[in-house]
């Protein structure tokens, strides 16, 4: 079965022409604690998860994939803002 955020990984991947690795976590901490550790580089998560992180300065937002802002953290970009419109992914 293919998740939500493997499903936005290989639509990333065809966006941004970039081949990710895919390393799976039992559960978005395990991945949380990767990523602050310096393990991995990159997380795909819903806003709910990432955004205690991202307001504590642990890890570092560069986009949402909704078309729009979203409310609860509107001084992150979109997708679109950022350079890659026509892509979008929600939970």
């Amino acid at each position: 079965m293919i998740t939500k955020s493997q499903n936005a990984r290989i639509v990333d991947e065809r966006f941004l022409n970039i081949k990710w690795v895919n390393v799976a976590f039992r559960g978005g901490q395990a991945a949380i604690t990767a990523v602050v550790g310096g393990q991995v580089q990159v997380i795909m998560d819903t806003a709910p998860v990432l955004l205690p992180q991202i307001r504590g300065g642990r890890i570092r937002a560069i986009a949402v994939s909704t078309l729009n802002l979203i409310r609860r953290a509107p001084d992150i970009p979109t997708n679109a803002e950022q350079g890659f419109s026509g892509f979008e992914s929600t939970s």
